[in-house]
């Protein structure tokens, strides 16, 4: 009677043993799994952070070229919110300027724009 107590006691032990790993790795699975989704969050957080600035330096920079020029005309073509390569010229005027001037604006997504536009 003795045995049969110990056998049945040690496997109710194994079975409780098994149930408390169990619930300790779901418990670590939960805990990683909202960890990972506040990274992602900081690292979306940081990501449009960056854009913001990138647009508000694209603003100044565009600012900053409308009191050089003297006009604002340039700025308005289809041409000016796409970012392109360095032309190859030594003293730029014209679609050149405006071709160097688009190399040098940072991209920024759409939603960031409406954002910071929205803001302003």
């Amino acid at each position: 009677m003795k045995a049969s107590y110990s056998l049945s006691h040690r496997a109710s032990l194994h079975g409780w043993i098994t149930i408390e790993i169990i619930l300790a790795l779901v418990l670590l699975s939960v805990v990683l799994h909202l960890v990972q989704q506040q990274s992602d969050r900081q690292w979306q957080t940081l990501q449009q952070r960056e854009e913001t600035s990138r647009l508000r330096d694209n603003l100044n920079k565009q600012e900053v070229m409308t009191l050089l020029t003297g006009s604002k005309a340039w700025l308005d073509s289809d041409k000016s919110h796409q970012q392109g390569d360095y032309p190859s010229c030594e003293i730029c005027s014209g679609d050149d300027l405006t071709q160097w001037f688009n190399a040098a604006q940072g991209k920024v997504s759409s939603s960031v724009q409406t954002m910071v536009s929205d803001h302003d």
